[in-house]
């Protein structure tokens, strides 16, 4: 039982399905005790044995082993050691038994290029799993269900919604039977693109298909529908999910969780979490960052930080549930808990990004301490983290309230680098600013200033026949068009450009 001892060393979980794997692999290892030869059936055995108990390493030195005895291989095998190859994320193992099941004189079946493409997708890599789609139809095979089924999940992952709709398309084309696994995964591709529209159509489309409207589409029902802000019609298919006979799951609660997080509904929020919790569901990082992005919408920062503290304890905290928490102490004037946590952050080596940082600056520019907001923008430059338009109007801001204009007029000049839209709202507010803290000689130098950072940008997009700019609360907004933006800005910084 070597191979059920080397499960025990590594700590893993042993299971009926590991147990079978080394009894499988223990078996064969005494057919020569017994005067027996092994055949490609027997091997095959202890491939699937192995291959389902994700034991990659086991698989190929069993294929080499077939080899080495001289037993004629054939395309199963080596379909089931790639697909072994596929579960373990070694997806240039898998490719390169593939290369090498085809340079051999055998009969090259579609399951193992459908093990390749699985492989691929489980790895991320839409690419290649597209390549290998094409290679079917240039070896003269055809493509199947389960061809497509994993072809779309992986431009799922890949964010590549447009691609798996097509593909779908070409399943009917091909006349194809599809099923609820492609639906799932194309709806789920519109969804997190964006296109939530397009994942509810699929979804009218499945009834008239005969297809069966489980968990998991019913999950991306209720995602799209949050997706589109409407949390209510969210919850209703949440709440309505035990009438189907569907049994809620982890990813049910975490839709559910989001709705009420749009819903600006924390108080909800956390008796769901609660529900979850009396149940016999595990919850995850998911569940728990929708919860405490919940409590960051209703400014419930006490709640937030507890999470947080939860998560903590039990799971790996990631950057998205550290900068929800940060952001409901930044609504809630908590600077110095925010900067705690970006401490925390940094300590559990979560890599902190531009949202966490604009969440530490805001909470200090609504504190009035502006040493520690400037402090902090020239911090994120030898950490190279990029400062966005949100960065600075929140330095500015703080600036502002601290009578410091230099700093101000030093924020400004950056923005040359960003967008024109959200530089032209900060050329707004900005000589406003500058006649609080200095007078009309500090207005010329910010407006100078301004116009220096408006220049290397080209101005204002030739591109963009119209825009309107919202300005801090209290100030009016800017509108300009391609004809008349070289009047709009002189008006809006005072005067004149500076004379070079």
């Amino acid at each position: 039982m070597a191979l059920l001892r080397e499960l025990q060393d590594m700590e893993l979980k042993s299971n009926i399905i590991a147990y079978n794997a080394a009894m499988s692999a223990s078996l064969l290892a005494d057919l020569p005790a017994q005067e027996l030869q092994p055949t490609i059936v027997t091997f095959g055995a202890v491939l699937n044995a192995c291959e389902r108990a994700e034991r990659w390493p086991q698989a190929l030195l069993l294929l080499e082993d077939l080899q080495q005895k001289e037993i004629q291989v054939d395309s199963l095998a080596y379909g089931v050691a790639i697909s072994a190859c596929g579960k373990g994320l070694q997806w240039h193992r898998a490719l390169g038994l593939l290369g090498e099941l085809l340079e051999m004189h055998v009969e090259v079946k579609v399951s193992a290029f459908n093990a390749a493409i699985t492989g691929c997708e489980k790895s991320r890599w839409w690419t290649k799993a597209l390549a290998l789609f094409a290679q079917i139809d240039q070896v003269q095979l055809e493509a199947n269900v389960i061809t497509y089924s994993a072809l779309i999940s992986a431009c799922e992952k890949g964010e590549k919604w447009q691609t798996a709709a097509l593909l779908l398309d070409q399943m009917e084309l091909r006349k194809i039977q599809s099923n609820v696994i492609t639906f799932a995964a194309v709806m789920s591709a519109c969804d997190g693109a964006g296109r939530w529209r397009q994942a509810l159509l699929l979804l009218e489309q499945m009834p008239r298909k005969s297809l069966e409207l489980n968990v998991v589409i019913r999950n991306v029902q209720i995602s799209a529908y949050v997706s589109c802000s409407q949390w209510e019609a969210a919850l209703d298919v949440f709440e309505n999910l035990c009438s189907w006979h569907l049994e809620r799951n982890v990813v049910s609660y975490g839709a559910a969780l989001s709705a009420y997080e749009k819903g600006q509904k924390w108080e909800m929020a956390l008796e769901l979490l609660e529900d979850l919790h009396l149940s016999r569901i595990q919850g995850n990082l998911v569940t728990a960052c929708a919860a405490i992005s919940a409590c960051e919408t209703g400014a419930a920062w006490i709640a937030a930080l507890s999470l947080l503290e939860e998560v903590l304890s039990q799971l790996q905290a990631d950057v998205i549930s550290f900068s929800a928490a940060m952001s409901a102490c930044e609504k809630s004037s908590q600077w110095e808990r925010a900067m705690r946590l970006l401490a925390l952050l940094r300590e559990h080596a979560v890599q902190e990004t531009v949202i966490t940082c604009n969440s530490v600056i805001s909470a200090c520019e609504k504190a009035g301490r502006w040493q520690m907001a400037w402090a902090f923008l020239e911090e994120l430059h030898m950490r190279q983290i990029r400062a966005t338009i949100v960065t600075f109007s929140a330095a500015i801001s703080a600036c502002e309230k601290g009578g410091q204009w230099h700093q101000a007029m030093q924020a400004l000049g950056q923005l040359s680098s960003l967008e024109a839209p959200g530089l032209a709202e900060h050329l707004h507010t900005a000589p406003r600013t500058s006649r609080k803290l200095g007078g009309q000689r500090d207005h010329i130098q910010l407006r100078d200033c301004c116009w220096a950072s408006l220049v290397p940008s080209s101005t204002l997009p030739c591109c963009m026949s119209s825009a309107t700019v919202a300005a801090k609360p209290g100030s009016v907004q800017l509108c300009y068009g391609a004809g008349g933006r070289r009047a709009k800005v002189l008006d809006l910084l005072g005067g004149a450009p500076p004379s070079r």
